[in-house]
């Protein structure tokens, strides 16, 4: 069976509830024929021609305008259209609340209305509202009105980053569980570090690198944020706080000193353990033994029904498969006041859809672009396998789990995406296809559902373009130095204090009452 199902787009359902509840998408011949423009995420260019497209369009009675827009290049060359006075119905949005205030501000956004998603994309709405029952009251909105949809996450956004280890490393230093409490895993740190675990007789192994301390500022209550990630803000006593200047980071940043100034972190960890688009690097060639760098899904050993290739065990498997076949999953360590956690994405992503404002004058053709959009992504999983395979019987049909699978043992999501397979039409992701049962096992015996820190922040603060940069680069400098031994452990209430005046207050008081509203 092949292992792998396009990006994180993975349906798996019984067989006797598809039974119940396959439907195709269909459309009345005597609807009016619009055609809608529509950008998307591309694992390559359209074709003119694209049959799975055109299959959609007949079944849906409807024309499908895609943009090809590189990846790479996507938010400077839909600006660039967009500033030549082409708008698309349907606009990909992947700089989240900031893309929106851009488009919003241009005027190029059409003020969408509550009860009109609801009747016209009803099973679109009814998901939505089960991640929160106000959801559309919330999210998406610019001076307090809907003008955007956020991108669900279900498959990433339910469950925590990795938490794992190097179980051979483990069992050849007498450890036969993973720690359970920041004491127990500061003495795994501490052995990887001194206990020449790759047995070379060298000193060069440590416990963890940058990802992994994530694990330690979660064992006292805070996930400080980076430049690559948006988990800053938590609600603490209902007012949003700034994780990074939280009285309990001085206290993690204490430990971490002192695990650096001992040899227990790679003293690379400023680089991190990341090069380029390869993730995980330390961890992989052996430089450390526990890292919390990737998801479930990359690091999941072959199990029934699940296709998509687990990459990071299986780079592990290229270089040592004994090292592969022996990794130890285990829960963020319990801090001294008893909180623990790893970083988890939100339900809600950064992506955004909106929608043109010409629409507004066309009510017909704006309910016509919601229910294309509901029948294609979550009416049926019979129909969203079409629109991401192609013809059932011919490109793809269930197997024996009742998991819709690909026919071709060669298929790609770049081949499927010239079709207009993929996510050229599948531009939303639904929570009714989940893994199979042997996946959710998995994931329920290591607790990845359990102490997830989140973003609570879910405005745009009008003030973040202004001070977001600095303020980054200044907490940063901060962390890093006291880590490093650079600055003593009460430079980060010199910290604090700078953050707060150079525009950090006024990011509070604006996330305090209410963003942009």
């Amino acid at each position: 069976m092949k292992r792998y199902l396009a990006g994180t787009f993975i349906f798996a359902v019984a067989v006797s509830v598809l039974a119940g509840c396959v439907k195709t998408p269909t459309a009345s011949n005597q609807d009016e024929r619009y055609t809608i423009s529509w950008t998307a995420w591309q694992a390559s260019p359209i074709e003119s021609d694209a049959r799975i497209k055109k299959m959609i369009e007949d079944k849906l009675n409807v024309n499908i305008d895609i943009w090809n827009i590189e990846p790479t290049r996507f938010e400077e060359l839909l600006n660039l259209r967009l500033a030549s006075g082409e708008v698309p119905d349907v606009i990909r949005i992947p700089q989240g609340y900031a893309g929106l205030n851009n488009i919003v501000a241009q005027g190029l956004a059409a003020k969408l209305d509550e009860d009109m998603i609801k009747k016209h994309a009803p099973n679109l709405y009814q998901e939505y509202m089960e991640c929160d029952n106000n959801f559309f009251k919330k999210y998406g909105l610019i001076d307090g009105d809907l003008y955007g949809i956020p991108l669900l996450q279900w498959i990433r956004g339910k469950y925590h980053q990795a938490v794992v280890y190097r179980g051979d490393w483990m069992k050849k230093l007498g450890f036969d569980k993973t720690p359970e409490t920041l004491q127990e895993f500061e003495e795994v740190m501490y052995a990887f570090a001194k206990g020449d675990p790759d047995g070379n007789g060298k000193n060069d192994t440590y416990g963890l690198s940058n990802i992994g301390m994530d694990v330690v500022y979660g064992a006292f209550g805070y996930l400080p944020g980076s430049k690559d990630r948006e988990i800053k803000w938590k609600n603490k006593d209902g007012q949003l706080v700034y994780n990074a200047i939280q009285p309990e980071m001085k206290d993690a940043l204490r430990v971490l000193a002192k695990w650096y100034a001992d040899g227990v972190i790679d003293p690379e960890f400023v680089t991190g353990e990341k090069v380029g688009a390869q993730m995980a690097v330390s961890f992989i060639n052996g430089r450390i033994g526990f890292t919390c760098e990737g998801r479930w899904f990359d690091w999941v050993p072959e199990l029934p029904g699940r296709k998509e290739v687990a990459k990071l065990r299986t780079g592990l498997e290229k270089i040592d498969k004994n090292a592969a076949d022996s990794l130890m999953f285990g829960v963020p360590p319990v801090g001294p006041a008893g909180k623990s956690g790893a970083l988890q994405e939100k339900l809600v992503t950064d992506v955004m859809y909106a929608f043109s404002v010409d629409l507004k004058a066309d009510a017909k053709k704006m309910e016509k672009v919601f229910s294309v959009i509901d029948k294609i992504c979550f009416e049926s999983y019979e129909g969203a396998l079409e629109a991401w395979f192609g013809e059932k019987g011919v490109d793809w049909d269930y197997d024996e789990l009742g998991i819709g699978d690909s026919l071709d043992d060669k298929w790609t999501p770049a081949n499927a995406s010239k079709l207009g397979g993929h996510t050229q039409l599948v531009i939303f992701k639904s929570n009714k296809w989940k893994e199979p049962p042997a996946v959710m096992e998995w994931l329920k015996k290591y607790k990845w559902d359990e102490n997830g820190i989140t973003d609570d922040l879910y405005m745009y603060l009008p003030s973040s373009p202004k001070y977001k940069v600095d303020l980054q680069k200044l907490e940063d400098d901060a962390y890093i130095s006291i880590i490093t031994g650079k600055k003593p452990i009460d430079y980060f209430d010199t910290f604090v204090s700078q953050w707060r005046k150079e525009g950090g207050d006024i990011l509070t008081q604006e996330a305090n009452r209410g963003g942009n509203n």
